[in-house]
């Protein structure tokens, strides 16, 4: 077998090195993005109570006061100190 074709045979796949290094760079980015994405559902179900909460309070404060009112979500809470309550 000429070299030629000898190194056309070798270049067709990975070398178990390639391999193993990419295994590695998987496996630290997973220890990093999982434990991230392991809150998400608690997240979720906090600001599903909150938004319940501040409806609820809305609602209470609506018929008290005998006004309309429209509940501000912010996108996100991790900057924000919660919900504004504005007359409609």
């Amino acid at each position: 077998m000429p070299t030629h074709q000898l190194r056309q045979a070798r270049s067709a796949g990975f070398t178990l090195t390639e391999l193993i290094v990419m295994m590695l760079v998987i496996a630290i980015i997973s220890a990093i993005a999982l434990p991230r994405m392991g809150n998400a559902p608690i997240l979720l179900s906090t600001q599903a109570e909150q938004l319940a909460g501040d409806i609820r309070y809305v609602q209470t404060l609506a018929m008290t006061q005998g006004q309309r009112y429209i509940i501000n979500q912010p996108a996100t809470r991790s900057n924000s100190t919660g919900s504004e309550y504005l007359t409609a």
